[in-house]
């Protein structure tokens, strides 16, 4: 672990300066700092509600996943990551403040979800298909790159080549029978309850990140290399936490 050490460090600096700054995307860096424990986060979650539920079942399936906006044209929202959990699609969107909650966005994925797996897909697939048309652009190779890393986790890596079609097919009749769901990965814990209320039985689920440390659940689940890398990860997000934020700036404030 002492190779990326340094590494870490850097990155801690320049992330943790960046986060402070006006107008930087925090969700971006975040994102790019806990995708490889995804998998892990939502297999600890959802096991507190299915004991039956293991790291096998879940598969982080894509990121930034294409939703339907209703335009003509396949304009598109994105969802900042599309997981499999046996044969249930979840709908994960990281948040890492209060004000990057958005009622429109929130509406427009519980409408994803109501309207079904089936839809979800075929829009993916549609794209596809415009992108087939124009291979040698920049975005039609990101999409094909995110379809084949789909592919491999859907088969296991087990499956060279599959048609669009083929796979298209796998999918729907995978998942199409079961209800999909929504996750959101949050950087503390939320304060806006009532923002995660989808009706009076029902909330949007949570992970919360600076408490992961803490979950013995997600921390067994990590192989020893990634627990290495979580220890160097969790305390980029702890200086990222809204209280180590308003201290140092407190701090800052008082010094001048």
């Amino acid at each position: 672990m002492n190779e990326y050490q340094a590494f870490y460090e850097m990155v801690k600096k320049w992330t943790v300066n960046d986060y402070r700054t006006q107008a930087i995307k925090s969700e971006v860096i975040i994102d790019m700092l806990i995708s490889d424990f995804i998998e892990e986060m939502v297999t600890a979650r959802l096991s507190e509600i299915d004991s039956k539920i293991s790291l096998n079942d879940v598969k982080l399936l894509a990121k930034e996943f294409p939703i339907d906006i209703g335009s003509s044209d396949l304009r598109n929202a994105k969802v900042d990551f599309l997981v499999s959990v046996k044969d249930r699609l979840y709908l994960i969107e990281l948040k890492t403040s209060e004000d990057s909650h958005s009622s429109d966005q929130k509406s427009r994925m519980l409408t994803v979800v109501d309207d079904g797996a089936e839809d979800l897909l075929d829009f993916f697939f549609r794209i596809i298909a415009g992108k087939r048309r124009k291979p040698s652009k920049l975005d039609s190779k990101k999409y094909f790159y995110t379809l084949k890393k789909m592919q491999n986790k859907f088969y296991n890596d087990e499956i060279n080549f599959v048609s669009d079609e083929q796979f298209r097919h796998n999918l729907i009749q995978k998942y199409s029978n079961t209800e999909m769901d929504i996750i959101y990965i949050e950087l503390s814990e939320p304060k806006n309850l009532d923002f995660l209320k989808i009706d009076n039985d029902k909330n949007i689920k949570t992970i919360v990140l600076n408490k992961l440390d803490t979950c013995d659940k997600f921390k067994n689940l990590l192989s020893d290399d990634k627990k290495d890398r979580w220890s160097l990860v969790s305390q980029i997000i702890a200086e990222m936490s809204p209280e180590t934020k308003s201290k140092i700036f407190r701090n800052n404030n008082n010094d001048k």
